[in-house]
């Protein structure tokens, strides 16, 4: 099974760079589509010039957004065909309770507000740029229908 992991691996080494460059021009099109909607209500967080980042995935924050709100875009865009992730959910690999490996040992109340009205995008390499720009689509429409932009 480790051979045919590798063999599936290898020539994937070489395009590391191309592909990295190509999932970051897309994240960083929409994060910045996505930060003009309304600032305030809607932000996708700077990214720290230090790290280089691989824009797989999106975290779109709603702060000031009420827990119905936040779920209500969620809904939205499940109703929509976008799979969106509550990053505070206890479903959420991500989600620092469900860490078994390094569990947290105090409550983190600044921490669980913050993700708490965090979404997780995922966003595949595979897409067109056309599906990028239908998920802008649905994300403003279910955000919008949440009441979250003027």
């Amino acid at each position: 099974m480790h051979a045919v992991t590798a063999a599936i691996i290898r020539p994937q080494i070489g395009t590391i760079d191309e592909r990295r460059e190509q999932y970051n021009a897309l994240y960083y099109k929409l994060a910045a589509q996505l930060n003009a909607l309304n600032p305030g209500a809607v932000c996708v967080p700077a990214q720290r010039p230090e790290v280089t980042i691989v824009g797989d995935s999106l975290q779109l924050s709603l702060p000031g957004a009420s827990r119905d709100q936040t779920n209500a875009v969620v809904a939205g865009c499940a109703l929509r065909g976008l799979p969106v992730e509550l990053f505070g959910h206890p479903t959420n690999a991500r989600f620092f309770k469900n860490w078994k490996f390094a569990p947290a040992l105090d409550a983190l109340p600044q921490t669980e507000a913050v993700i708490s009205c965090t979404l997780d995008v995922r966003m595949p390499l595979s897409w067109e740029d056309s599906d990028f720009e239908a998920v802008f689509a649905v994300l403003q429409e279910a955000i919008s229908d949440a009441g979250l932009l003027v």
